[in-house]
């Protein structure tokens, strides 16, 4: 059997294997508009501060010179509050306000974005776990269709193996595990702790970080590097000796909060 059950994930965790942590699925909720104005079609726009999305992000993602889909995702301590911070992160946020004044909804989806990180364990005797129950996700952005797409396929493989019998049940999944493992764990574990960290970090902090993000090119620095498996790459960047040395000040309050990030 292959689990691709999303987050909830509970038929594996009923067979006694971890659950995605809770607390690090963030509610969300994404609309699609017509009548946006001023928008690039090839411009994928993110927004930062606790007014409109405390916790993760808000977002505005063309869809074609006509539609727009706009959505934001909320830490779990705000959970229900999705439609009041979407309203106003439409309505009062100084970059969207205006050019949502016309707009008109299309359609509207709830669900919930996964930064959960990977899971230990995602194999039993003829039981695997893909995709965002096992989570193979990007804790960083949420996304992780690609990723989740592969261990899918993998895991698709090794069944196959399985019953075509050239694989033991057992050795097939263990096999599934030590693949998708190789491939992607150390990069889905390092985005994990970016995400414990960002996460509590309060908006002066944001605005600098951005700051010098734009001062030294993480934009370009990050062009070259798998857009999936950019935790290595965002690791790399922030140990850089020129990234350090603008940002020694800021060191103390990352520190904090990743320890904080750690805790809950």
């Amino acid at each position: 059997m292959i689990s691709a059950e999303g987050v909830h994930a509970r038929l594996a965790a009923s067979l006694g294997l971890p659950f995605p942590d809770k607390n690090w699925l963030f509610p969300a909720i994404q609309m699609t508009f017509e009548g946006v104005t001023d928008f690039d079609k090839d411009c994928v726009e993110l927004f930062f501060g606790r007014n409109y999305a405390p916790g993760f992000f808000g977002w505005l993602i063309p869809v074609n010179e006509e539609l727009v889909r706009a959505g934001v995702a909320i830490g779990r301590v705000f959970n229900g509050k999705t439609r009041l911070f979407m309203k106003r992160f439409l309505k009062k946020h100084p970059h969207l306000r205006q050019r949502f004044k016309k707009a008109k909804i299309r359609e509207t989806y709830g669900g919930l974005v996964p930064g959960t990180g990977p899971i230990k364990k995602t194999y039993l005797d003829r039981f695997m776990v893909i995709g965002d129950a096992a989570g193979q996700s990007k804790a960083t952005t949420g996304g992780g269709v690609n990723i989740g797409g592969y261990c899918g396929r993998l895991a698709g493989i090794m069944a196959g193996k399985i019953i075509s019998e050239k694989l033991s049940t057992y050795r097939g999944c263990l096999d599934y595990q030590r693949k998708w493992q190789a491939q992607f764990e150390p990069d889905l574990s390092i985005m994990k702790l970016f995400r414990r960290m960002l996460t509590p970090l309060p908006d002066k902090t944001w605005d600098k970080i951005i700051q010098i993000a734009k001062e030294t090119d993480l934009q370009g620095y990050l062009k070259n590097s798998d857009i999936d498996l950019h935790g290595t790459s965002l690791l790399q960047y922030s140990l850089a000796p020129r990234i350090l040395m603008k940002s020694t000040h800021l060191l103390p309050q990352v520190a904090v909060s990743l320890l904080h990030g750690l805790s809950i």
